[in-house]
């Protein structure tokens, strides 16, 4: 063959393999980004309970989070009463919710009194550690809402903080409620 020919097909073969490498990793970071994006939509349309409210009391205990070999081991709970404004996806028996929660880990969600917030919830019933709401999610679960006069009411959580970005209270209420 002449070395032309070979070039040119090395040549071809290179730019190939160069083009397939980008358009692989463009859709690698698209989806990425897409997946992360995504994270509270699929958080809510996982959630049994979705509720606005504000945070009225929080109350730690320590309790017997199982046991290693025959003694057991401790971990402090946190029990978090939230006044319901709006319930935006199932029901609830009261106009009261109380998340279950542990405070022994990094990624624990951390309350505050008077704290609006919107919480993605589940329900256990568990004969050990008796019926419960909890976080799915850890603190991907809990939404802090952010009063602002100029934007309207303002959204955040970790998820949406590490890249830096607020949601409209109502159009984030319009976005977990599309994936039903």
């Amino acid at each position: 063959m002449d070395n032309r020919l070979l070039r040119r097909i090395g040549f071809n073969m290179l730019m190939t393999l160069f083009f397939t490498n980008i358009v692989s990793t463009s859709f690698v970071i698209d989806g990425y980004a897409l997946e992360n994006l995504n994270t509270y939509q699929k958080l809510a349309k996982d959630a049994e309970v979705i509720v606005l409210g504000t945070v009225d009391s929080v109350e730690m205990k320590k309790e017997i989070f199982g046991e290693t070999g025959h003694k057991p081991y401790y971990v402090n709970y946190q029990y978090i009463t939230i006044n319901i404004e709006k319930v935006i996806k199932g029901s609830t028996k009261s106009n009261q919710v109380i998340i279950q929660s542990t405070r022994a880990f990094m990624d624990d969600p951390k309350f505050s009194q008077n704290e609006r917030v919107i919480v993605m919830l589940k329900w256990f019933e568990d004969k050990k550690y008796g019926n419960y709401y909890a976080l799915l999610g850890r603190a991907k679960g809990k939404f802090s809402v952010l009063e602002s006069t100029s934007l309207g009411n303002q959204v955040m959580n970790d998820v949406l903080m590490k890249r830096g970005w607020k949601m409209n209270l109502d159009n984030f209420i319009l976005d977990i409620t599309i994936t039903e």
